[in-house]
């Protein structure tokens, strides 16, 4: 007995001390973390769903968001209003391990979500995780450059088109679509025509806020055509106002007429001219004419030199450029040598197409008698 009192008070000390250095063991605070979606993230007005992570060594009770406006300073509240710090909670996975929470949001600005979890014994995370995100209400804005003005005039040849887009907090996209006025199909792809389908431009500099765009397309037949232009911003959101150009692809050669001298021959004595006059026509207007003079033995072609070899042409101005119609003369003054010449004749439209006939006269030249 005596033995069992001495010994009691050292085991009351043990136990008391056990105890004392179990209550003094730090306590770990939860930790915090925002995995979407990304910082400085761009949306645009409506639903923006949050998601995270929270951990604790004895269990994580629950987490707390708050929004605050990044230029005001004011806090977001339940009834929609801003102002004095407000918080609200978020939802908790089943392992308690994840938490997410959706925001309407419904105007434009610069915000950031600050996040704070707290484990069951309501130790709250001492460093919150926070993350700025904006919301753009402002659409972008796209111009056209090339074509400068409705209905300009191509021929079938790789063309490129080009302009600019801006936004106030940078260009996402730019996407272009190619209309057939006459059929109402888009262009696609693979190059045939159907269903609307948009073609994504080149961006000089994608996520600014100014770049230029180009698009390059080569016409797979002539006809009447329409470019669209959409921008996007970073959230997706387009230009309300979306600029477009008509113009044409022209196939369609012009035509030469002679119209006098009659027939196909002319005599005519050395150092004498021939006037030549007729009419050229095109679908979209006559830019020129093309004189081209054979010798008719050699078959060699006259050069601006007065020497002869390979074919020459040469472009005389018509009486109404750019006109679908006009008329044309021409003074032929042979070379200082009787023989024979052919004379030949076709008028350019304003895409350098030449009349395929190409007309023609001979023009013989004697000594006078």
């Amino acid at each position: 007995m005596g033995v069992l009192l001495s010994s009691f008070p050292t085991r009351f000390t043990g136990i008391a001390a056990l105890i004392a250095t179990m209550a003094a063991a730090p306590v770990s605070p939860p930790d915090t973390t925002v995995t979407g979606p990304d910082a400085h993230s761009v949306w645009k007005p409506g639903a923006i769903d949050f998601r995270g992570g929270a951990t604790d060594d004895t269990g994580v009770g629950e987490v707390w968001v708050a929004i605050q406006d990044r230029v005001s300073r004011l806090w977001w509240r339940a009834d929609g209003t801003w102002g004095a710090y407000a918080r609200h909670a978020a939802n908790l996975s089943a392992d308690r391990t994840a938490w997410d929470w959706r925001w309407q949001a419904t105007a434009a600005g610069d915000f950031g979500i600050q996040v704070t979890a707290k484990d069951t014994g309501g130790t709250a995370d001492p460093t919150p995780a926070w993350r700025p995100f904006s919301v753009d209400a402002v659409a972008p804005d796209a111009t056209i450059d090339v074509p400068p003005i409705q209905d300009e005039v191509y021929g079938r040849r790789p063309l490129t088109f080009s302009g600019t887009a801006t936004d106030d907090r940078g260009v996402g996209e730019v996407a272009v679509a190619v209309k057939d006025i006459d059929s109402g199909q888009w262009y696609r792809p693979d190059g045939t025509f159907g269903d609307y389908v948009q073609h994504a431009a080149a961006l000089a500099r994608p996520g600014t806020t100014a770049t230029t765009w180009s698009f390059g397309w080569t016409p797979p037949r002539g006809g009447r055509f329409s470019l669209q232009v959409v921008a996007k911003d970073r959230t997706g959101q387009p230009d309300q106002d979306l600029p477009f150009r008509r113009f044409d692809v022209d196939t369609a050669h012009p035509d030469t007429v002679i119209g006098s001298p009659a027939g196909l021959d002319t005599v005519l004595e050395r150092c004498k001219t021939l006037r030549f006059t007729g009419t050229a026509s095109d679908d979209h207007g006559v830019s020129g004419l093309w004189v081209a003079i054979q010798d008719f033995h050699t078959r060699a072609w006259l050069r601006p030199d007065g020497t002869w070899g390979d074919y020459q042409r040469y472009v005389v101005a018509v009486d109404r450029p750019g006109s679908p119609t006009t008329t044309w003369s021409y003074r032929f003054t042979p070379p200082a040598k009787k023989g024979k010449f052919v004379v030949q004749f076709g008028a350019v439209d304003r895409v350098g197409l030449v009349d395929q006939s190409k007309p023609f006269h001979r023009v013989e030249v004697q000594r006078p008698w």
